[in-house]
């Protein structure tokens, strides 16, 4: 290190406890779709064959449906949603089939995701090149088109200040859905979320969740428990790289103090990485079906946040099979907003776009160390708040290294809400949503027309802030749960405590909470009717945005079948029998001579209240008797005998 290095570290180490961060999560929002979603059913097979190019849908089916296609692989995802995928022909005859089936809800393609990656790593070993956390003018570096740059006396997240006003024991767990996490890296391994539940090595599913030995999480990639993949010299796999997963792990949480490397935005809390890899491959791509298993998976093992340093590019509508999944999913989603340097408003990105209708997403773009908004980074309306995110430096796998790019940006900002977490177990998304997009710094070169917050988030600003966090603390609730007899059970849910409903699940059976915890069962109630089709016993589950959860159970009865109407006749009487074994008889008008039916739904012939007796004996003079019966589930029967 130069004599210049040696000066600037010596004034920062005496002027706080040795904690410079790197990060770098360079990602270019190249997220290739193919196709748009579908809701109607098209006439021509050509165009919807056309929309399927990776021979893979998401499918969402009714209530009691269950999918089964031999030729195709089925995988169910969870709240109704399915996953279809197989060769050209047999996935081809099976989504003809699909559209036409009248329980298939919705279809869309299985979309296609990358992390948002501009840079080349380089293994740069200083921590003073951590200029997002502290930045006192004195680094330069190089940038990804060759540049030399000279950082800005200022241009950081103000974190020393943050780390001086407040620290935490309490756990925070941040899921990096990315590619895989170093969980064997020097400044990472005290960092890594353990399942408490799962006994390593020893090929058992410890805990009943489906993932045998998803020690520090699991890899939807692969569909295998080892979260990164090594080489022998230590450096990752030329055909999986997980560098981006583990240096956005490093810029949340690297371990500060520990004399070895950098430290993380969040390392004056508690805070635990939980890697849940749901990208692969070079360009770290993934789809739509392996984004819900592992937003899933982070939630129901305890999740807080999720850090999305990826994104992709919908032809038409947004993936609302994602987008479903995210909003019910109670935990804040931090996403990038994306590198292509355009406007999210006339080119949407998810989910970064996300962010304007769900309060559980805040969308983050990148800010260069002089003050500027980077070249790469998209903007909008829907980007709500700017972090560093050029240059950034921080872990990769079995060592460190510069990355640029939106992605580098996101965890910065999953770094600082894990601090507004910190203590605060029952506030709830929208509510560090709004303390986060509020804390920032104005800064004269971010001009208002591209973001909503023209500045640099500010960790001391937002922990200054805790106070103002929303707690909610009360249990949701069911006021009411009636059935029309037909399948069809009303469900209202109240939220009194102001973090709102988060989710509405409902099974068949006697079922506890721990049962709908678990992310992939139960069916979700998106409005306020459910319609089943058989008879039972049900539980309603309700989650609100804070994590309180309540359970309701009703007995549904399902009536099908109309009243039965007789006449019996002998020398003596005729006799008028209406019956109804199951819900029983609302309404009976009858006339003599021959009525249509529309003539006594209109209220019209002589109303018989049979719950006073079971039959009616006639006059035998009449040549015709017209009657019209309703049953309390709607069912109707209506008939004309001949009496003479």
């Amino acid at each position: 290190m130069n004599e210049k290095g040696c000066e600037w570290m010596n004034r920062f180490w005496r002027r706080t406890w040795s904690v410079l961060l790197a990060g770098i999560l360079g990602v270019t929002t190249v997220g290739t779709v193919y196709g748009k979603e579908t809701e109607q059913k098209s006439s021509s097979e050509q165009s919807i064959i056309q929309q399927y190019t990776n021979h893979r849908a998401i499918v969402q089916v009714q209530e009691g449906t269950q999918l089964s296609y031999p030729s195709c692989n089925v995988e169910a995802l969870g709240e109704g949603y399915y996953c279809i995928e197989g060769e050209q022909e047999a996935f081809e005859k099976a989504l003809l089939q699909l559209y036409s089936r009248e329980d298939v809800v919705t279809i869309q393609p299985d979309y296609e995701y990358h992390f948002l990656e501009t840079s080349a790593i380089t293994n740069d070993s200083s921590v003073y090149k951590q200029w997002g956390l502290y930045n006192d003018g004195s680094y330069s570096y190089t940038d990804d088109e060759g540049e030399q740059i000279q950082a800005v006396e200022g241009i950081d997240i103000n974190a020393q200040s943050a780390w001086q006003q407040f620290q935490s024991k309490d756990e925070v767990v941040v899921a990096v859905l990315d590619t895989g996490v170093d969980y064997k890296h020097e400044d990472l391994k005290r960092s890594m979320w353990k399942n408490p539940k799962e006994i390593p090595g020893n090929g058992k599913d410890d805990d009943g969740n489906g993932y045998v030995d998803d020690v520090y999480g699991w890899d939807f990639y692969n569909n295998d428990k080892s979260v990164c993949s090594y080489k022998e010299n230590g450096r990752a796999k030329e055909q999986d790289n997980d560098n981006h997963g583990t240096h956005c792990a490093g810029i949340i949480a690297a371990t500060a103090n520990n004399g070895v490397g950098i430290a993380g935005v969040a390392s004056n809390v508690n805070v635990k990485i939980m890697s849940v890899k749901v990208l692969g491959g070079v360009n770290g791509a993934t789809t739509t079906s392996k984004l819900i298993k592992g937003i899933r998976y982070a939630v129901s093992n305890g999740a807080d946040i999720i850090n999305a340093s990826w994104g992709g590019w919908v032809n038409a509508k947004e993936d609302n099979a994602l987008k479903s999944v995210i909003q019910h999913s109670g935990v804040l989603v931090v996403a990038a907003a994306g590198n292509a340097g355009e406007n999210n408003d006339t080119k949407a990105c998810y989910p970064a776009n996300y962010s304007k209708e769900l309060d559980n997403v805040i969308t983050v773009g990148s800010i260069d160390s002089n003050g500027a908004m980077s070249s790469f980074s998209n903007y909008g309306s829907s980007v709500d708040v700017l972090a560093p995110g050029s240059g950034i430096y921080s872990t990769i796998v079995g060592g460190y290294g510069r990355m640029s790019g939106t992605s580098m940006s996101v965890p910065f900002v999953s770094g600082i809400a894990a601090m507004l977490y910190a203590g605060k177990s029952k506030t709830y998304p929208a509510s560090v949503k709004q303390v986060l997009s509020s804390s920032y710094r104005k800064l004269s070169g971010i001009s208002t027309r591209k973001v909503v917050c023209p500045g640099i988030i500010d960790a001391a600003m937002a922990v200054e802030q805790r106070s103002k966090l929303s707690l909610d603390k009360k249990v949701p609730s069911i006021t009411h749960l009636s059935s029309d007899y037909k399948g069809n059970i009303k469900v209202k849910a109240n939220d009194e405590g102001g973090s709102g409903v988060c989710c509405i699940l409902y099974a068949k059976g006697k079922k506890g909470k721990t049962y709908f915890r678990k992310g992939t069962r139960g069916k979700l109630v998106s409005g306020t009717t459910v319609k089943v089709k058989k008879a039972g016993l049900y539980t309603f589950y309700v989650k609100d945005c804070a994590g309180n959860e309540t359970i309701s159970r009703i007995n549904i009865t399902i009536d099908t079948q109309a009243p039965k109407i007789r006449v019996t006749k002998n020398k003596k009487k005729m006799t008028l029998y209406i019956t109804d074994r199951n819900t029983g008889i609302e309404t009976v008008r009858f006339s003599y001579g021959k009525k249509e039916k529309e003539y006594f739904k209109k209220g019209k012939g002589t109303l018989w209240n049979i719950t006073k007796s079971g039959n009616r004996r006639l006059n035998n003079k009449k040549t015709y008797l017209s009657v019209y019966a309703v049953d309390r589930a709607g069912n109707e029967a209506y008939k004309i005998f001949k009496l003479k």
